[in-house]
Formats: C-alpha cells, structure tokens, sequence
C-alpha cells in the first residue's frame, strides 16, 4: 500500500485522486469507520515568476466535523474496535424489540422472530468481521458480497453505531431478511430451426432454499420440447413428430463439501461454493 505520489514526479491531478482515494480507504480500512473524504486535501505551493519550475505539495489530513444545529464541532479521528456483533433474521419494522435471542457466544448474537431456520454456524460463516478486531470497510463489504451470493436473503443490511455501554467501541449490526423458501416458474418458448420446422418447449423449475437449514438450495428442473421436422418420415402423418424430456436435480452448498481431505485451500473471500448435479 505505498504512495503513489513521490517527490520529484510531474504534477499529475490523476495521481492526486488515487492517492486521496487510497488515503480514505486506507483510514476506513483501519478503524476510523466515521472518516470524511473531505479531510484529506492538498495544499500546493507555486513561484508565481515562473523562475522555479517546482511545485510544493503539502498533503493534509484533517479532523471530524460534525454540525451540531448551526454549531460546526471538529473532534480528532481516532480508531474504533468491535465490541460486538448483532444478526437479526427477519425484517420488523416495529423495531428490534421484538426478536428473541436464538445464540450468544463470544460478543456475538443471533436474534429472530418466532423460530430460527438456520444453522447458527451458517450464518456465522459470513462474517468477515470479529469481535476484537478494527473497524474495516473490506470486512464489511466481504460480510455483504457473502450474504448477497447466497440468494437466501432480500438485500442485506450491514450497519455498525457506537455501542452502548462503551463509546470508545463500535457494535455491528446485521439485517438478513429471508427469501421465500419455495419458489415455482414456467417457461414457454416456440422456436424454428435446421432441425425441426416448429419446436415447443414447456418448462418447470421448482427452487427450495435453506434445504437442511445451511442456506443450501436445491433446483429441480423439467423441460418437455414438441416438435415437427419434414425430415422425419411417420405413417400417420402426424405433424408433430419429435418429442423431447428432460430434467436435472442440483444441490448448492455455499462452501467447499468434500469427503475427505482438508477442506480449507480456497480462501472464504473467494465465496466458494459445491454443486451436486443430477
């Protein structure tokens, strides 16, 4: 993660900005989760005779500001560790008081309405970050690609506040809101071809998710195909002539399943997934 701006470089406002940017990605990458962009800003020096040809470059980083009704208060950025961790299944919009605890082990809990679906460790799975550890925008945005990918949950929401008993520290929050477990489609498609002058096809998928409660899905899918070639000669003129049938089964685990063998070689960040095929 070096500079990308160094002294005795041409001035190039390109290279400013990518090292604004990796600046700010580097502070919310290490704790100070509240960073502003706009605190961090050049300040450039030039002979206005044109005898010196150089330019003075100052980079400056400076604190919060925060506007209190008409009053602007800055404060010193500082970092920010995890105190703890919070998942809560199911959107209610009346608020978290609502769920119950489900799992609370090591500064992090599961919370849902009614009964909890999944696996604990299934959703344990998916987060990037710990308690302990400083705030990160890339562990937030892993967690997020994570629950995302699953396809078991509607827009996950990742939040983090200052935790309540401790203001030095931060508490994250997690908002999984489950998809439909069982989804049903049709298709239809009516197509022209070398093969067949006229072919229809009629399909069914069926898709279950959180098969075994570890956010597993399974697809089954059908597809029939009628069709009509003047290639094909039949007795009794019929003029569709081609029948077709066919159907596949697959299971999608979210990690690496295998039967033997260590099970870890493929980094987590890679969201890694088995399909089982039929």
């Amino acid at each position: 993660n070096r500079p990308l701006v160094n002294s005795g470089q041409a001035f190039e406002p390109r290279l400013l900005e990518l090292e604004r940017k990796r600046l700010i990605q580097f502070f919310r990458n290490h704790g100070v989760f509240n960073f502003q962009s706009p605190s961090v800003r050049y300040q450039a020096a030039i002979d206005s005779l044109g005898l010196d040809t150089t330019i003075d470059l100052t980079l400056k980083v400076g604190n919060l500001q925060i506007r209190a009704n008409d009053t602007l208060i800055t404060n010193t950025y500082r970092t920010y560790p995890i105190k703890s961790i919070a998942l809560y299944i199911d959107q209610n919009k009346e608020g978290v008081a609502l769920y119950q605890p489900f799992y609370q082990q090591d500064n992090i809990s599961i919370y849902a309405q009614g009964k909890l679906r999944y696996r604990p460790q299934a959703l344990l799975r998916g987060l990037f970050m710990k308690p302990g550890d400083l705030y990160s925008d890339r562990d937030r945005n892993l967690s997020y690609r994570y629950f995302s990918k699953l396809q078991n949950f509607k827009y996950p929401s990742i939040g983090y506040r200052l935790h309540p008993e401790d203001s030095t520290q931060l508490e994250a929050q997690v908002f999984l809101n489950p998809k439909e477990r069982f989804s049903l489609g049709f298709d239809l498609d009516v197509s022209h071809s070398n093969i067949q002058d006229v072919g229809i096809a009629l399909g069914t998928n069926a898709q279950i998710r959180n098969t075994f409660r570890r956010t597993e899905i399974l697809k089954f899918q059908v597809k029939a195909n009628l069709g009509a070639s003047q290639d094909l000669g039949t007795q009794n003129n019929q003029f569709f002539n081609l029948f077709e049938l066919g159907g596949d089964l697959n299971l999608n685990f979210p990690h690496i399943r295998l039967p033997l063998g260590k099970k870890d070689w493929v980094s987590r960040e890679a969201n890694p997934n088995t399909r089982m095929s039929l």
